[in-house]
């Protein structure tokens, strides 16, 4: 009776533990989703994205910036999208 008991509880954590997770994101082919974050389980529905920061950069003069981003690491969903800044104008002065 204890061996079923505990089998019912393993199967019960592992189910909890995949309701943690979440899926459908926006995944690439190799499966690391968008922006290189973890496994896609398309088939799980998401409770709570754990959200990483991407990175965005300044504009210069000649080149454009971009903005930070932010997407779950565990679907790869992106929940904030880069926009890209533009290149800084040169101020024109007499010498």
């Amino acid at each position: 009776m204890k061996k079923i008991l505990r089998f019912i509880m393993l199967i019960l954590a592992m189910n909890a533990l995949i309701l943690v997770s979440c899926g459908g994101g926006t995944g690439d082919d190799d499966g690391t989703g968008s922006n290189g974050g973890g496994n896609i389980s398309p088939d799980v529905e998401c409770i709570e994205h754990t959200v990483v920061t991407d990175p965005g950069y300044p504009a210069t003069c000649n080149e454009p910036g971009m903005t930070d981003g932010e997407y779950c690491s565990v679907c790869g969903e992106v929940l904030t999208e880069k926009t890209e800044i533009s290149p800084l104008k040169h101020d024109k002065v007499d010498v």
